[in-house]
């Protein structure tokens, strides 16, 4: 907080103290930050996920496209309808009466391909392979983007409980300083006490401070993982931590990951 001479736009009305503190005035700037975050579910994320995520519509149209040249390519080719006129005489013209009465050669034809050797069912069944890898890109992109959308949100969950962290120990240190002051009066405590305790302030709040940027970036991040716009990104993780599965051990999370990997677990 920043002190000035009381003069000029800041000078007081009446007599009051000749410093006038500047930072109170000022607006907060965590305001924007400030506004009432929405609970959110994991399950409501992922079904967010299924409805606004850029890369499922995407997979979804592709899918539907492909749906689309299956019903094509099971179709027989339409017959062509051509009309030719020919032995036109530019010198004579071409005579009086109506269209039929002209003295032109006219040719109506009607062209039909008709396949052989199975070329129908062939071209079927490779639009179906094409369906069938348009569906499991559906399904991967699910994969891919729900495990996106779960990290995220536990990502904002860490974030939400380091901040809570950080917000009480800021508020312990100014009540340590509270009490290092009251004790520097009375004679008890030295001003090098008094600056120690300033600086731990200082520490916490600038670790605040970077823990409540963390928040808001990890709110962004899980906004864009479903596809929401970032200005929407009011979200507050409400799930509690996932439960220990039975059984669960770090040293057989890391022997399940070895051979998922293809390689042996070396002890070191």
């Amino acid at each position: 907080m920043l002190c000035v001479p009381a003069c000029g736009p800041f000078a007081a009305a009446g007599p009051a103290s000749p410093f006038v503190a500047v930072g109170a005035a000022e607006p907060d700037a965590a305001a924007p930050f400030a506004d009432a975050a929405r609970p959110l579910a994991l399950a409501e994320a992922e079904r967010l996920l299924v409805q606004s995520s850029p890369q499922m519509q995407a997979a979804r149209l592709a899918l539907e496209a492909a749906r689309a040249d299956v019903v094509t390519a099971l179709e027989a080719p339409n017959p062509q309808f051509s009309w030719n006129s020919t032995m036109i005489n530019f010198h004579d013209g071409l005579g009086a009466g109506a269209p039929w009465d002209k003295r032109v050669d006219s040719v109506f034809r009607i062209d039909q391909q008709i396949e052989r050797g199975g070329k129908r069912e062939l071209r079927g069944k490779a639009a179906m392979k094409g369906e069938a890898a348009a569906r499991a890109d559906v399904e991967e992109a699910l994969r891919t983007s729900t495990l996106a959308v779960d990290n995220a949100y536990y990502d904002l969950k860490t974030a939400q409980e380091a901040l809570q962290i950080a917000s009480d120990l800021a508020s312990l240190q100014r009540q340590s300083l509270e009490v290092a002051r009251l004790r520097f009066k009375a004679g008890a405590a030295s001003d090098v006490d008094v600056a120690r305790l300033q600086v731990e302030l200082a520490r916490a709040e600038a670790d605040l401070a970077d823990a409540t940027t963390a928040k808001r970036a990890a709110q962004i991040a899980l906004a864009q993982s479903v596809g929401l716009p970032s200005d929407r990104a009011r979200f507050e993780a409400s799930d509690e931590w996932p439960a220990v599965t039975a059984g669960y051990s770090a040293e057989g999370a890391v022997n399940q990951e070895a051979r998922c990997q293809g390689r042996p677990r070396t002890s070191g």
